[in-house]
Order: C-alpha cells, then sequence, then structure tokens
C-alpha cells in the first residue's frame, strides 16, 4: 500500500503564510524584526570601520589607569603592601629594645646640647653638624619603626594589625615625634644668610621642639623593671636637666640684653675666661637658685628671672622631696605594709586595756615579720589568688617534698599529694607561743618547715586543717 506523507517544511510554510495573510498590510514579524536589528547593528559597525573598537578599548585602559592611581593614593592600599612586605615588630624583641635605646641616647644627647648650644654657644656650622643631621635621620628611621611595631591596648591585647597598629601611631605619638624631628633650623637656615648675632641665636632656638622626645624618655624608663629605682633615676635626671636648662637661658638673657650700662652677675669671672666656665657657673647658681638660695642678682632683669626660678624651684623641690620619699618607703614594701598593720594592732589592743607583755608578744611578731622581709598569712592568702594551675606549681614546690617525708604518705599518689599541699597554710609562731597542747582535740595537723632550738628561736610551720 502507498501512503504519501506531507513535506513538513512546505507545510510551516504554508501556516506561516496563513497567518501572515491575516495580519494588516506593514506587519513585520517578531523573527525578521529582530534579524533587521542584528543588520542594522552590524552596518553601523561597518560604517564606523573599525574605529568603535579602538575607541572602547582606550576608554577602558584609561580607566584602569585612573583606577590604579586612585587605589595607590589610598592609604589602605600602602599598608596592605607593607603587611606583605614587612614584619611587624614586637615590641619586647631584643631588636627592638636595643633600638629603643639608642634612641634614648640620641634623646639625652638632644637634652643636653640643643639648650647649650641655644644659650652658649652659636648655631654657626661646626663638625657637629653631620652628627646633628644623622641624629635626625635616626629619629625619621624610628617614626617609620613605629609604624611597624606592634603596641598593647588597654584590654592588655598585642595589636599586631598594620591599619590598626598606623592608625594607633597616628593618633597618639606621630605628631610629637614628627615636630622634634623636623629641623627647622637647617630649613630657614637654608633660605636666609647673612644673619645677625641676635637672628642666629632666634634660630637656634628653632632646635627647641627636639626636647618634646624626652616624654616618651620618661616613659620608657616607667615600663623598665626596677620602677622604683627607675623612677628615682628619672627624678634626679629632670632635676638635673631643669637645673641645666635654668642656667642655659640664664645665660641667653646675659647675651641678648648684655650692655655697657648694665651690670650682670657673669661679669663678676671676667672677660679672660673660657665658655665652660661660665656654664659652671651658671649651673652652680641655678641649681642652688632652684633650693631656695640667693644668687644676688645685679639689675632688674635677673631680679624677674630669679623670682620666677625661686617660684619654679619651690614647686620642683616639694615634687621632688615628696616623691624621694615616697620611693624610699616603697623599696621595702614588706615592712611598711608590716608597720601599718603592726599600729592599728598595737592600738586596739591597748583600747582593749590587754596587759603589756602581750602588747609585747605582739611587737615581736611584727618586728619578726619586718625583719626578715617575711611575707605573714596575708602574703600567701595573696598566693592563692593566682590562677589555679600557677597555685598548684607554687604549692608542690613549697611543700612536696615535706609531705614526702611523712610516712603516713609515703605510698600516696600524686594526686592525693597535690591536692594536700594546696590546703596546707602558713604560720609564724614565736618563742614560747603554745601550738598544740597534749589532750586537746586535733583538728589540725602542722608540718614544722623552719625552726630553731635556740633561745631567739622561732617556728615557722604549714598548717593542715
Amino acid at each position: 500500500m502507498n501512503t504519501s506523507q506531507p513535506d513538513l517544511t512546505t507545510a510551516r510554510s504554508v501556516k506561516f503564510a496563513a497567518e501572515n495573510a491575516d495580519r494588516p498590510n506593514g506587519y513585520i514579524s517578531q523573527s525578521a524584526a529582530r534579524g533587521k536589528l542584528t543588520r542594522s547593528v552590524a552596518s553601523a559597525a561597518s560604517f564606523l570601520g573599525g574605529g568603535g573598537s579602538a575607541m572602547s578599548k582606550s576608554a577602558a585602559r584609561r580607566r584602569r589607569m585612573w583606577r590604579r592611581v586612585a587605589m595607590r593614593c589610598n592609604p589602605r592600599y600602602w599598608v596592605l603592601v607593607l603587611d606583605k612586605t614587612l614584619p611587624i615588630i614586637h615590641p619586647d624583641s631584643l631588636g627592638r629594645r636595643m633600638w629603643d635605646v639608642t634612641i634614648l641616647i640620641l634623646v639625652v644627647y638632644n637634652v643636653i646640647m640643643v639648650p647649650y648650644e641655644v644659650g652658649f654657644s652659636q648655631p654657626l656650622p661646626r663638625i657637629l653638624d653631620p652628627m646633628n643631621f644623622g641624629i635626625d635621620g635616626l629619629f625619621a628611621i624610628d617614626i617609620c619603626l613605629n609604624y611597624r611595631t606592634a603596641y598593647v591596648d588597654h584590654t592588655a591585647t598585642l595589636i599586631r594589625d598594620g591599619k590598626k597598629i598606623a592608625a594607633h601611631y597616628t593618633r597618639t605619638w606621630f605628631l610629637v615625634d614628627l615636630v622634634a624631628t623636623v629641623p627647622f633650623d637647617a630649613l630657614v637656615s637654608a633660605f636666609s644668610s647673612n644673619l645677625s648675632q641676635t637672628q642666629l641665636t632666634a634660630l637656634a632656638l628653632l632646635r627647641t621642639p627636639r626636647l618634646l622626645r624626652l616624654i616618651r624618655l620618661l616613659r620608657f624608663l616607667d615600663r623598665m623593671k626596677g620602677a622604683n629605682y627607675m623612677r628615682m633615676i628619672k627624678l634626679l635626671f629632670f632635676m638635673a636637666s631643669v637645673a641645666h636648662w635654668v642656667a642655659c637661658m640664664w645665660h641667653l638673657l646675659y647675651k641678648l640684653l648684655q650692655s655697657s650700662w648694665l651690670d650682670w652677675t657673669f661679669d663678676s669671672i671676667g672677660s679672660g675666661t673660657g665658655e665652660l666656665t661660665y656654664f659652671l657657673f651658671a649651673y652652680l647658681n641655678s641649681f642652688l637658685l632652684m633650693i631656695g638660695n640667693d644668687m644676688q642678682p645685679l639689675n632688674d632683669y635677673e631680679r624677674l628671672y630669679s623670682v620666677f626660678v625661686l617660684i619654679l624651684g619651690a614647686c620642683f623641690y616639694a615634687i621632688i622631696v615628696g616623691n624621694i620619699s615616697l620611693l624610699v618607703n616603697n623599696m621595702n614594701p614588706t615592712a611598711s605594709r608590716h608597720k601599718f598593720k603592726k599600729d592599728i594592732v598595737q592600738n586596739t589592743i591597748r583600747y582593749l586595756g590587754a596587759p603589756q607583755p602581750l602588747v609585747n608578744r605582739v611587737d615581736s611578731y611584727f618586728n619578726y615579720l619586718t625583719t626578715y622581709s617575711h611575707p605573714g598569712p596575708d602574703g600567701m592568702g595573696l598566693v592563692q589568688q593566682l590562677p589555679t594551675s600557677m597555685f598548684q606549681d607554687i604549692s608542690v614546690w613549697m611543700h612536696k617534698d615535706l609531705v614526702n617525708r611523712v610516712p603516713l604518705f609515703k605510698e600516696t599518689e600524686d594526686a592525693f599529694i597535690t591536692q594536700l599541699v594546696m590546703r596546707l597554710r602558713l604560720h609564724v609562731f614565736l618563742q614560747g607561743e603554745v601550738i598544740f597542747r597534749i589532750g586537746d582535740v586535733g583538728h589540725e595537723m602542722f608540718f614544722i618547715t623552719k625552726a630553731s632550738a635556740c633561745s631567739n628561736s622561732y617556728a615557722v610551720p604549714s598548717r593542715f586543717p
């Protein structure tokens, strides 16, 4: 049987033709419109002759270039670059501490030499000028290193993030270090010539901002070990520095206001003496003036300056004496604490009407603690406030060998010994004190850790409740 199948292509053509036959004149199908739009775009591109593609590439290249410029102008970009290339320096590392000591030595040099150059020497080019420029360069390097040095925040957390370090240093010490580093005198002298004597003296005053780094020197001494001794050294250094500044300022006034009709104290030295003699004379009289002595000023300028220094010296002397007294007391804090407690206890038992022998025993107890710097029960109570692991290690180190020598605990486990020694409490008993009487109910066990059989013996047992 022969069958004929319709041609699908012909059928589609007939169908589309039939559909379009019902459309109004001028109607264009969607596919035809899309093809027409594609041909229009292609013809437009061919009309430009490929120039549109070149223009778009050039614009994209310019946009990428400006993006790179804007990115490099952003400080965060350089922080990220530094984080990848330069390491973060630990503030307590040996290298950083050695660098800080070097900077502090240079600060001390500036504290001495800058006022001396202002008050006595002339700021003319000398052999020390290259050294001064080298010091300025080291201060500039120190600013860069501070941007890569970690710091400890108020929560005692070590911050090692470069972005936070840069922000913290910029907010705190950057401006001070920058002002103390820029050589203002060299910048002014580079654009000036034929300066007079007075102008040269005023130019030397531009070196005084270098003294701002003295603040960091004092803070560094506070953080060093042996803070009490460092604070005393800081006070003595500060007292000597203030006297040095007063002497230099005094001689600066002499240089600026010197005249033939005005008498000065420096005129009594003589014109043939050297600069060092003038300095020693001014330093001695300044130191004496600060502690209240009179230097017999010879004109109104010296009298006015003497009044100012006397007022400054009175305040300064009170601060120095008060701080030194406090530091001397703090050098033996154990004795100060026992003396304070002894006064309170003795006043209390006297008020209660205790007999004199009992008062003497209390006095002997505190004298023993003070003489041998014994921490007493309060000191051991503070040790118990340490972290558990730390207190456990201290207790084991102190009492484990003593407990192991007792036959009752020889065969016990280490865990039991550890828990036992952590419950021991240190007590001090003087000669003649009763620790335990025969027949008393035993609620405590004592281990005698230190004792003597002589007439002035003291027993220091550890008690286990």
